[in-house]
This record gives structure tokens, sequence and C-alpha cells, in this order.
């Protein structure tokens, strides 16, 4: 059981816990800034937006982990400030980016960042920290930050079924909204419950950025992979669409028999354009034309190995019949997607049989 005069210790180790996970957040988050804005921005601007959503809330980070730690000036005060007022609306733009090919920068937006220069200039004025200013100003930028979370939510559900750059999964783009309001509601939390220490916002913080980071280096950021179909003129819907259409004909009428298919004999068929329909199956397979058509003949080969129609066939037959011009490129394909061989497959339908 807990004694009273264990409180403050355990109190100073939670402290020190989120101080030091806080700590490894935010130096981790200036990495991430370097990384995103002069690497992978030059592949994909929206990164540009990305970036700087998370220098501003790395700022905001560092000035509670230095606040709680020691007394800090004005500028160190209203720079943090200003940094969360900056967050909202970086978070907008980064989304209206990502799901939107013409969307650019313009000079309108710097107008987003007005009240993060209205806390900067707040700086120079003679007030002490303990006027009723300070409490106000704060509730108007979690305000701000509410507003534009909401309209966040609003523009990302709204658009992503028409973005020619989304794909299917959106967990990319969930992860990193959903992570800024839990963000925003600790503070809130804090600030008007006072329930939550006042490092927990930090804490949060260092998990979103190791997060973030293993999600980039396991490919699941998927602005870069669908970057080179910004220009597309086929939406995500429509991509959906197409690959509906590609699937139904591979089921009806087995295009893939043909050992001479190709990508536009296909597009033919379906009445469009070779790199369209390219792209309906890269996005929603992640693979490309010859290992989609491979897949079919697999799955064809697969009924008919163990079919008693054609038991009397070699699986080397099989395979000529369903469009593999090679035995060696067909074991290959048919190992590397079932981890097993074609006669092993078979045997062992055969062994079960019995």
């Amino acid at each position: 059981m807990i004694t009273v005069s264990e409180i403050p210790r355990m109190n100073s180790i939670l402290l020190l816990f989120f101080v030091i996970i806080g700590i490894a957040g935010v130096l981790n988050g200036f990495f991430l800034f370097f990384f995103l804005y002069f690497g992978y921005s030059r592949k994909n601007q929206a990164n540009k937006y990305l970036a700087f959503l998370i220098l501003f809330l790395t700022i905001r980070m560092a000035k509670s982990i230095i606040a709680s730690l020691a007394p800090v000036s004005f500028i160190v005060i209203h720079l943090g400030l200003a940094a969360f007022a900056c967050i909202g609306p970086m978070l907008l733009l980064y989304i209206r980016k990502s799901t939107n090919k013409k969307t650019g920068f313009s000079a309108i937006e710097c107008l987003h960042f007005i009240p993060a220069l209205l806390v900067l200039l707040c700086t120079f004025l003679p007030y002490r920290q303990d006027d009723p200013i300070w409490d106000i100003r704060y509730n108007l930028i979690m305000l701000q930050i509410f507003i534009y979370l909401s309209l966040t939510f609003y523009y990302f559900y709204k658009k992503r079924d028409h973005s020619v750059i989304l794909p299917n999964k959106t967990g990319w783009y969930n992860f990193i909204i959903v992570s800024i309001a839990i963000i925003w509601l600790s503070y809130g939390v804090t600030w008007w419950i006072g329930i939550l220490p006042y490092l927990s916002g930090t804490f949060i913080f260092g998990l979103f950025i190791y997060t973030l980071i293993y999600l980039w280096l396991n490919k699941k950021q998927i602005n870069e992979l669908y970057e080179k179909y910004r220009n597309s003129i086929l939406t995500r819907s429509d991509s959906l669409m197409l690959f509906q259409k590609l699937t139904a004909l591979m089921e009806n009428t087995k295009p893939f028999l043909d050992n001479e298919i190709s990508l536009s004999k296909l597009a033919f068929q379906l009445e469009t354009k070779p790199h369209l329909l390219s792209q309906a199956i890269n996005e929603n397979l992640k693979t490309n034309f010859f290992d989609f058509v491979n897949s079919c003949r697999i799955e064809e080969i697969k009924h008919r190995l163990v079919s008693q129609e054609f038991e009397k066939l070699t699986i080397a037959a099989i395979a000529y019949d369903c469009g593999f011009n090679s035995i060696s490129s067909f074991n290959s394909a048919f190992k590397r997607k079932e981890k097993i061989s074609p006669s092993k497959y078979r045997e062992r339908y055969n062994s079960q049989k019995i």
C-alpha cells in the first residue's frame, strides 16, 4: 500500500519520466523536420507543410519542458505560444495540400498565421505574467486550435473520396489528425481542469513522434508513393471503379490465360488508357501489372491442381494452359506467392483427400 510520504517521490519519478520522453521527442522532432524539409519535400511538396507542422509542435513541447525545469523569459514563453497558434493552421494546410493536386502555396495562406504573429508581438507589451490577459489569450489559442481541428476533420473526410493522391487506406492522415487532437485535449484538460500532469502533452508528443518515425521508416507514409499520380485525371473513386471492372473481367472471361496478354489489350477491353489501368492496379493492389496477372494465373492453377477435371494433366501442362511461358518463371512465381512448390501443393491436397 502506498503511503502519503511516498506520493511526492512517485510524482518526482513520473515527472522525470515525462521529461525524458519529452526531451527525446523534441530531439527527434527537430531531426524529423530537417529530414522531411531538406529531403522528402523535393519529392512531395506536401511534406514541407508536414515538416513545419512537426517543427511548430516541437517548439511548443520544448517550451513546456524548459518551463517545467527552470524559470523562463517572456521571449521563450511567447515563442512557445506562437508555435502553438501555428499548429492548427499548418495541420489544415498540410491536409489540403495532400488531398488536392491543385492546391499550392499562396500569399493569402499567411493570413492563417496572424494570431501567432500577434502573440509574438505581445512579448514587448508591459504586463505581468499574472495578468488576466494570459488566461484570455491562452483560451483563445485553445479555441483557435479546436476550430482548425474541426475544419481539418471536415475537409479531410469530405475530400478524401475524390482525391487523386490518397489511396484506399488513409490511416496515416487519421493518425496525424487524431494525435494532434489528443495533444490539444491533454493541454486543455491540464489547463481547464488540472487533473493531468503539466508535461502529459509532451509525453503524448514523444509517443507521437516515435510512432511517426516508425510509420515513415516502414513505408506507411503514402504521399511519396502516390506523388507520381498527382497530375492524373483518375480520382480515387474512379480508380476503384476501374479496378473493380478489371477484377470482374478477370473472373468472367479469364484473359490472363492468353500468354500474350498485355496492359494495352486489357485497357482496350475496358475502354480505358493503359496508364490509367496501371494506376488503378498500383493504387488498389500496391503491385504492378505483371505481378497482378501472374497472381490471377496462380489462383487459376491452384484450382486446376486440385480439380478432378485436370488431375491427369501434368503441372507443366496446367501452367502453360494458364498463360505461363516457362516452367522456371511459373515455379518462382508460385513459390513466392504460396510459400510452397506446385507439386507439394498438389500432394498436400491429395493426402488430405485420402
